[in-house]
C-alpha cells in the first residue's frame, strides 16, 4: 500500500529537519513519496535534511577518521544529493538544479555515480536555453565524465548507452554505434541500447541492420509501446506503411496489455525523416494544457492515432488521415498534436488558411509547441515576416539544433530586408549542418529517464 507507506506526519518532517539523524528515515521516506508519485515531496524532504548537514567529509570517513554514525550519515548525503539530482532531472523539470546537486555530490566524492550524474544533468541542461555552442561545450563535459564513469565500472551499461548518445549529439555517429555494438548485440541487451543502435544504424545508411535490430527489439520485448513504435517508425521510413500502420493499428486494439518501460510519448524529433513534423507530446510537462489523459493505455491509443494520421497523410491518402483525426479527438477532444495534425492535413490540400487556423490554435492550447510555430511562420514568411521572425525565434528558443529552422529564420529576416541578421542565421545552419547531428534535443528524454 503505497499510500500507506507514505504519509506527510509530524515525526518524518522533524526527522528530516534534524541534523543528528544520519539520513537514513529521510532517504526511506524520499523513496516511499517517490513511489506515492510524489517527487515534489521526496526533494523537500532531502533538501530540509540536507541544510542541516554540515559539509561532508567522505574522506575523513574513508580513512576512518570519525565514528561510525558520521560515516553513515555521510554516505546517506552522498546518496540522498544523487537522489535529489535525478528528481530534479527527471521528474521535477529543473534541470539546472539537478546539475547543481550532481555537481555538489561530485564535490563531496568523485564516485562513478556523482560523474555519471553529472553527465545526465548537463545533457538535460542542454535541452534548454542555451545556444549551440554552449551546447557543445555541455556535450563535451558530459562526454568526459562518462568516459571517467566508464573506467570506474565497466560494466555499466547505461553510461554506454549515454555515452553513445553523447556521441551521436556530437555527430560522431560510428563511434556512437561502436560503443553500443557490443551492448546491442549481447543476450541481455537493454531494450533502449537496441532502440539506439538502430537509429545508429539507420542514420548510418544500413537499412538492413537497422531493420534487423528493430525486429529483435521488438522479438525481445514483444508488449513494450516504445518497441513497437521504434520498429513502426523504421518501417514507415523505409516506404513500408502497410506493416508501419499494421502495428500502429495494434496498439489501438490492445493497448491495455501493453507495457512502456520509459514512456509512450516517444519522440524522434527530425530524425528518422519519417518523424519529421512529431511535436514531443510531454517535454515540457503539459498535459494539464487542454488534455487530460488517465493510464498508459488511453494515452498509448491517443499516441497510436497521432501516427496513423502522419503515416496516411505522408501516403497521400488524406481522407484516411482526416478520419484518424477525427478518431485521435475521441479520445483527447483538445490536443495541440490533434491542431497541427489536421492543420499539415488542410496545408497538404492546398487550404493555406485553415491550415494557418489550425495552427494558430494548437499554439493556443501549448504555446511552445515547436513544430506550429515553425509550420506556422513557413506560412507566413511571404505575407508577414516579421511576425514569422517572432514565431522562428519562439521555435529556436525551445530547439537551436536544427539546421532546417535557422534556414527559415534567414527567409524570414531576407524578406524583412534585413541581410545581417539573415546572413547570421545562414552561417548558423551551415555550422549546424556540419555537426551533422542525427539526433534532436527532443530524443535525449526517451534515454535520460
Amino acid at each position: 500500500n503505497v499510500g500507506g507507506r507514505y504519509r506527510r506526519s509530524s515525526l518524518l518532517q522533524s526527522s528530516a529537519a534534524n541534523s543528528t539523524d544520519d539520513g537514513s528515515s529521510v532517504l526511506r521516506g524520499a523513496l516511499a513519496a517517490v513511489a506515492a508519485g510524489a517527487p515534489e515531496e521526496a526533494l523537500s524532504l532531502i533538501q530540509v535534511w540536507l541544510k542541516g548537514q554540515g559539509p561532508c567529509s567522505w574522506n575523513a570517513a574513508e580513512d576512518g577518521g570519525t565514528t561510525k554514525a558520521q560515516r553513515k550519515a555521510s554516505h546517506n548525503t552522498h546518496v540522498a544529493t544523487l537522489l535529489a539530482a535525478k528528481l530534479c532531472c527527471n521528474q521535477l523539470d529543473r534541470p539546472e538544479l539537478g546539475l547543481e546537486y550532481a555537481r555538489r555530490a561530485m564535490e563531496d566524492r568523485a564516485s562513478a555515480r556523482a560523474h555519471h550524474s553529472v553527465a545526465v544533468g548537463l545533457l538535460q541542461c542542454a535541452l534548454v536555453g542555451c545556444d549551440v555552442r554552449e551546447r557543445k561545450e555541455m556535450y563535451s563535459e558530459a562526454l568526459n565524465n562518462l568516459e571517467t564513469t566508464i573506467l570506474m565500472e565497466p560494466a555499466d551499461h547505461l553510461a554506454r548507452l549515454h555515452l553513445s548518445l553523447v556521441l551521436a549529439l556530437s555527430g560522431m555517429l560510428h563511434a556512437a554505434r561502436q560503443v553500443l555494438d557490443a551492448d546491442a548485440l549481447s543476450d541481455d541487451p537493454l531494450p533502449l541500447s537496441l532502440g539506439l543502435s538502430a537509429i545508429l544504424c539507420a542514420a548510418l545508411g544500413d537499412e538492413e541492420e537497422a531493420l534487423g535490430r528493430a525486429d529483435v527489439m521488438r522479438d525481445r520485448f514483444p508488449n513494450d509501446i516504445w518497441s513497437m513504435r521504434l520498429h513502426a517508425a523504421l518501417q514507415l521510413e523505409y516506404g513500408n506503411p502497410h506493416l508501419a500502420l499494421e502495428t500502429y493499428f495494434e496498439i489501438v486494439a490492445d493497448a491495455s496489455t501493453k507495457t512502456a518501460f520509459l514512456s509512450p510519448t516517444l519522440e524522434l524529433g527530425p530524425w528518422p525523416r519519417c518523424l519529421l513534423e512529431r511535436p514531443k507530446l510531454n517535454l515540457d510537462c503539459s498535459w494539464d494544457k487542454g488534455a487530460s489523459i488517465r493510464g498508459d493505455g488511453q494515452l498509448a491509443v491517443f499516441e497510436a492515432w497521432i501516427d496513423i494520421v502522419r503515416a496516411y497523410r505522408k501516403g497521400g491518402m488524406y481522407q484516411h488521415a482526416s478520419t484518424a483525426v477525427a478518431m485521435a479527438r475521441q479520445v483527447v477532444a483538445v490536443h495541440a498534436d490533434v491542431e497541427y495534425e489536421n492543420g499539415k492535413i488542410s496545408e497538404a490540400c492546398g487550404h493555406l488558411e485553415d491550415a494557418a487556423s489550425s495552427f494558430t490554435t494548437a499554439l493556443a492550447i501549448d504555446p511552445h509547441h515547436t513544430a506550429s510555430l515553425i509550420a506556422l511562420a513557413s506560412l507566413r514568411v511571404s505575407t508577414e515576416p516579421d511576425t514569422a521572425v517572432q514565431l522562428v525565434r519562439r521555435a529556436l528558443r525551445r530547439d537551436c539544433t536544427n539546421a532546417d529552422t535557422w534556414r527559415l529564420l534567414c527567409r524570414s529576416h531576407h524578406a524583412c530586408g534585413e541581410e545581417e541578421q539573415a546572413r547570421e542565421a545562414l552561417l548558423l545552419s551551415m555550422e549546424l549542418d556540419s555537426m551533422t547531428m542525427p539526433v534532436p534535443l527532443s530524443f535525449v528524454p526517451v534515454f535520460l529517464q
